[in-house]
């Protein structure tokens, strides 16, 4: 298992459309394998195999501030793999958000890989139906894609967060 961070960072791009998902990212892991965009956990460059991401493989994708409001979740893939390939969108430490648990690690279960087609996911229902509106952020955070299958050479995809920040403290209000 390997944690990749992207080289140019990761986080809430600007500017962006008021219509626009605060956070989203393009993931074209052929480009990737090709020009190898990718650092480790501690900024040294690590080259991602011409086989792509192996099982259990972390991409830290979106950096989180404190005080954001997580409503849905969601990708679109334009490429398929080909094969069995599924991954797991998620907070990985449980400290980062309100819930100050284990429940929003799967903020999407199960995004297949291997299907061309929109998955929106409301994050509110992955967490218990109508018990949440989404996760607030309580530290600054991440969110990240676990591969679930070692498959991953061919595929591209979109990945989106929607949400707001809400400022939870008087320190985080302008």
């Amino acid at each position: 298992m390997a944690t990749y961070r992207f080289k140019e960072g990761y986080g809430m791009p600007a500017p962006r459309r008021a219509n626009q998902a605060p956070f989203s990212r393009h993931i074209d892991i052929p480009d990737m394998i090709a020009n190898q965009p990718l650092t480790d956990t501690d900024g040294a460059a690590a080259t991602l195999p011409s086989t792509g991401f192996a099982a259990a493989d972390i991409l830290q994708v979106f950096l989180v501030p404190e005080g954001f409001q997580l409503y849905n979740v969601g990708a679109s893939v334009i490429t398929a793999e080909g094969g069995a390939c599924t991954g797991d969108i998620g907070i990985i430490t449980a400290a980062q958000n309100h819930l100050a648990s284990g429940a929003a690690d799967n903020l999407v279960g199960t995004l297949n890989l291997n299907s061309a087609v929109v998955q929106p996911m409301l994050v509110g229902d992955t967490l218990g139906g109508t018990a949440y509106m989404g996760t607030v952020f309580i530290t600054n955070g991440e969110i990240s894609l676990t591969f679930n299958t070692a498959a991953t050479a061919v595929a591209v995809f979109d990945l989106w967060v929607t949400g707001w920040f809400v400022a939870t403290k008087p320190s985080l209000w302008p």
